[in-house]
């Protein structure tokens, strides 16, 4: 019988990486730089392979005797220099790096349908988060981006924002910041009347 767990060195690893076809799953405490070094090298065949990629951002996997810091920067170090930092959110957000995912998210090139459903599966484990990517998400829609927007992914991220700020005490504080979004004379018109209808709704406490 073929073994199912088995002890890995870094040399076993990067074998297993760089001979991965198809599909790469890699899911750890954290990673040595290495084995990161090897994961970062595959990003050049994202055409042909399947890439995820899910590690603890918890310091204390490294104050317990884990893999270093360095593993992280090697994920910094490639949002900053392929540039199309909006499109690294999901890479950011799989690795737990919530920090590194919402300032990907607020570039103009993250794609509002994929911030939507992050906020959507994020209200209940990390609102705030869930809150903060779900009015970039709004942000985008109202200044006419995404791949064939609707005034129904208004609805939507409007939905988990709200719910995910009521979880955090800040309903007020994210209806405002909402109310200033939709007066912003750069957004788009009819994302823009959906979203003051909303607000509405919620105002006249029909939301």
């Amino acid at each position: 019988m073929e073994r199912v767990f088995r002890s890995a060195d870094d040399d076993t690893l990067i074998g297993l990486v760089k001979s991965a076809k198809g599909r790469l799953v890699v899911i750890a405490p954290a990673l040595t730089k290495p084995v990161a070094s090897a994961v970062a090298d595959r990003i050049a065949d994202l055409g042909t392979l399947s890439m995820t990629v899910i590690l603890d951002a918890d310091p204390e996997v490294y104050r317990l005797g884990y893999p270093d810091l360095d593993a992280r920067m090697i994920l910094v170090d490639l949002i900053e220099s392929h540039g199309s930092k909006g499109k690294w959110f999901a890479a950011a957000k799989t690795a737990k790096y919530l920090d590194l995912a919402l300032d990907c998210a607020a570039h103009s090139d993250a794609a509002p349908a994929t911030l939507i459903r992050a906020a959507r599966d994020f209200v209940i484990k990390e609102p705030t988060f869930a809150a903060q990517v779900g009015l970039h998400a709004i942000a985008h829609l109202l200044a006419g981006r995404g791949y064939e927007p609707s005034p129904l992914d208004i609805d939507e991220a409007f939905t988990h924002v709200m719910a995910a700020s009521a979880r955090i005490g800040q309903g007020r504080a994210v209806l405002r910041e909402l109310q200033r979004l939709a007066t912003n004379a750069a957004t788009d018109v009819i994302m823009s009347a959906r979203l003051k209808s909303r607000i509405s709704d919620i105002e006249k406490g029909d939301g």
